[in-house]
């Protein structure tokens, strides 16, 4: 019944009487010391959770993913912002709020249920009904039934899609509601690193908002792993060096040394033109790589400067709602 009667009132049902009734009702409660205020907290921070999540818009740019401390605080601005437009619509209900069926429903049940020593056997009765109606009996509501616990109900209410109901819970609950607005504000103003560290081309490279602190680590790791080495050109070398030598002493003592010097010179010098252009070739790679590594960074560094400029108005935003919210919430 008190649930009933709540949601009646709630709905002004019963005019602006009903509604400071139910507020006084509810200001009493929640004055009890016994509310764990951190652990309430901590439910009502979990529900704006789910109420007013951060869209896929609080990403920053591909150049600087994976970085937590870059991400968290634009979610908490955008969800900051969300929880001020959910609140802001909660508390413009329908004044023109009529009856609604519970209260009749319940007018019903009191008139039914008759007097305490009457309850036995007028459940009796109910059950013997059922059993001859419908074959099964069933429990029948009371209005001493339990709708729930208050804080549960409470936090129900204040997103729910009830107007009455949702503006006073939004007001009754307003010691956590700022309180959770707070701390996402606190969370949307923590300052962007100055520097932070981005893979590209699987090395870590260092940037600041003024470009890259270092690509030596990058440019190195490029040289070791892509520029090719002379020794292949230096064993062709050596081949046909070795081939002008028998051909040389096969002019003087043999013939047949110079049969077998030619194929070596032959040989060798392909092996020297081969292995001198793919060096050469790997060489102009190993630049254009360093260079496309370079651009890469700088344009990371470019928008982490965008991003510092992103957060300073994030932060900006996230204050004005949470005073805002707390005006609305307070007013």
């Amino acid at each position: 019944m008190q649930r009933t009667l709540w949601l009646a009132c709630a709905d002004g049902v019963y005019g602006a009487p009903g509604r400071a009734l139910l507020t006084r009702r509810l200001a009493d409660f929640l004055a009890d010391p016994a509310i764990d205020d951190a652990a309430e907290r901590g439910r009502w921070a979990e529900l704006v959770r789910g109420v007013a999540a951060a869209p896929a818009g609080a990403a920053v740019p591909s150049e600087l993913a994976g970085h937590a401390e870059l991400t968290e605080p634009l979610s908490a601005a955008t969800r900051l912002s969300a929880l001020r437009a959910s609140i802001e619509r909660g508390l413009s209900p329908d004044a023109s709020a009529a009856a609604p069926p519970e209260v009749a429903d319940l007018i019903s049940s009191l008139i039914g249920e008759g007097a305490p020593e009457e309850l036995p056997l007028l459940d009796r009765a109910r059950e013997l009904r059922q059993v001859i109606e419908t074959g099964a009996a069933t429990a029948w509501p009371s209005w001493r039934d339990e709708a729930g616990p208050t804080m549960e109900l409470l936090r129900s209410d204040a997103f729910g899609t009830r107007p009455g109901a949702r503006e006073v819970a939004l007001r009754a609950g307003v010691r956590w509601l700022t309180g959770v607005a707070d701390d996402l504000a606190a969370r949307a103003a923590v300052a962007p690193p100055g520097e932070v560290t981005v893979r590209i081309g699987g090395t870590p490279v260092r940037v600041r908002r003024s470009g890259p602190a270092s690509l030596a680590d990058a440019e190195e790791n490029i040289e070791r792993t892509q520029r090719l080495s002379e020794r292949p050109e230096r064993a062709g070398l050596a081949t046909a060096a070795a081939g002008v030598a028998l051909v040389g002493v096969g002019a003087a003592a043999a013939v047949a040394l110079i049969v077998l010097g030619v194929p070596a010179i032959i040989a060798g010098g392909v092996i020297w033109y081969a292995k001198r252009r793919e060096r050469l070739a790997a060489a102009g790679w190993v630049e254009e790589e360093k260079a496309r590594v370079r651009a890469r960074a700088e344009q990371a560094a470019r928008a982490l400067d965008a991003h510092h400029a992103e957060r300073a108005h994030a932060a900006a935003a996230a204050a004005a709602d949470r005073n805002a919210i707390k005006a609305a919430l307070l007013a």
